[in-house]
Order: C-alpha cells, then structure tokens, then sequence
C-alpha cells in the first residue's frame, strides 16, 4: 500500500447495517482489491479487503475510523490497519460485537506483530491465562480467521452483504449525521463520530508537512536526495490537500449541505431577512396583538 493508505476488511456484517457501511466505505473511497464486483452490485463483500488512497493516512491510529465502523455497523466483526508509511509497522484494529475493540501493531498486510518483550511472564500467565489474549489480541484473530473459513466453505452468496434497497445517502463528515434516504423506509439518520473532510491532512502528516521543508535544509544537499525521506513527505503534503477534488468541489458540497431541507423562496428579497421575518411574525400573531392593543 503507499503512504496514505488505509484497509478495512470484514468479516461479519448484519443486513441491516450494510447501508450505513456502504456510505461510509464510498465516501472514504474504499475500493474491493480482491474481487472485481459488478456495478450493478451495492453492498459489502466480506473477507475481501477494501483500501484507500485519497487521504486518510493515520485514521486507525488516531482511532477516529475505528469509532466510526463501530457506530455505523455495531454487530459487524472486521480488521482495519493503516500503512506503515516511513515506519516498520502500522496500527491495526480489530473488532467483534461481544469482545470490544482491540489495537496493536500490524505489518503492511494487516499481521498482527508483538514484540516479544510486550509478552507476559510465565507468573502473570499463571495467575491470568487471559492476558496473552489481551495483549496479542488473540481471541480477534481467531474470531476473523474462523470468520474466513467459514466465508471460503459456504457459498458465494454468503460472502455479499446487500444493501437493503437502491437508496440515496449522504455523509455530512463535520457533524458526524449520515442521511439515508430509502424510498421504503424513509429518511434514516445514523449518528458517526464527526470528522475531517476527506482529504484533510492528519495531525502525523501536518507535522511532517511542515517539518520536511525545515529538515531538507539543515541535510543539505543529502536532503533534496532519494537517501533520505523529506522530499516525498513534501510530495505527500500537496497531493493529501488536493483528495476528493479541487476548492470548487468542495465548495458546491459545502453548499448542499448548508441548502439541506430549505425551499426556494419567490420574493424579491431572502425569506430570512429582519422585514421579512417582522412581517410574518405580525401576521401570524395579528390576533394577540390586536387584543393587547384593546386592553391598553
């Protein structure tokens, strides 16, 4: 994966939260590496791994998509892990509705890695032969891999999770609120952790934008050099600003959101102004005013 990379993977997944998940996978811009699936096709395939390369690097490790998947698709089981990027090992999450959430480290195919001097004692084992799983996250790694099996024996219909009904949705990513508009049952709202727009450079990746320029000076010309790192974490730092389109798109996005609900007004001036507004208020309360004039 390259440096801005991000992989969910999942493996258990309740009909009824395969929408909210599909409109969070296609605003993060997660696409199927391990099936080819029709367009006519909308939902979630499970056991395959979906990726990212439009920003978001650092989203498992500042916890921020953990939490999302966890509100959107509580009863899902998956595992999340973000590149490595210039490190030897990425964070990784793994979940299951009845174990929680676990974190750790991870390689760039989502393996599990513990060092071994995180393992415990053989005393602390005796007293608690749980902690191995808790510090490994053992009992999550079986759960997926039994997961896996399962999805790989049983037929192919099994591993898609449909979503329920051709629906139009929408994440609003600042206040969290994912609209579902389904033409059976009407308009949904699921509550998310609010969050960046996508796109938006990570506190990690702000860092390096602004410590990179400062660092190929002090190198050098070793820094301008393939040798050394600073010059793609600069790279990194234009293209992470630029995903999900240009300042355009984003303001005609920015303002859907804020026309959400509102109607088109045939007056010559904003419905909202202060005459207007004063108006509608005298005649809506004509009554109760005219009876406070009576009484003075």
């Amino acid at each position: 994966m390259s440096a801005v990379e991000f992989a969910v993977t999942v493996v258990d997944l309740p009909a009824g939260e395969a929408t909210p998940l599909s409109v969070v996978f296609d605003e993060l811009k997660l696409a199927c590496v391990d099936d080819d699936p029709p367009a006519a096709r909308a939902g979630i395939y499970l056991g395959a791994t979906y990726t990212s390369t439009q920003g978001g690097y650092g989203a498992v490790a500042d916890e921020h998509l953990p939490a999302v998947l966890r509100a959107v698709a509580p009863g899902a089981t998956w595992l999340a892990w973000d590149d490595p990027h210039e490190g030897c090992l990425g964070a990784a999450a793994l979940y299951a509705p009845d174990l929680g959430v676990w974190t750790g480290e991870c390689d760039s195919s989502g393996e599990i890695y513990v060092p071994a001097a995180a393992l415990p004692g053989p005393e602390v084992l005796q007293a608690d032969p749980a902690a191995l799983a808790a510090v490994t996250g053992l009992t999550w790694q079986n759960r997926i891999v039994a997961r896996h099996r399962e999805l790989a024996a049983g037929p192919p219909a099994a591993g898609f999770v449909p979503v329920c009904a051709p629906v139009d949705a929408e994440w609003d990513r600042p206040s969290g609120l994912i609209y579902i508009d389904d033409p059976v049952a009407g308009t949904q709202i699921v509550h998310a952790p609010p969050g960046p727009a996508l796109g938006h450079i990570s506190e990690p990746a702000a860092r390096s934008a602004a410590a990179a320029p400062r660092a190929i000076q002090i190198h050098g010309s070793l820094g301008i050099s393939t040798e050394l790192p600073f010059g793609k974490w600069v790279m990194e730092s234009f293209h992470m600003g630029l995903a999900d389109g240009a300042t355009e798109i984003h303001k005609v996005n920015l303002a859907q959101a804020l026309l959400r609900g509102t109607e088109p007004d045939d007056g010559l001036f904003p419905p909202y102004i202060r005459p207007t507004l004063r108006a509608r208020a005298h005649d809506r309360f004509a009554e109760v005013l005219a009876a406070a004039a009576d009484d003075d």
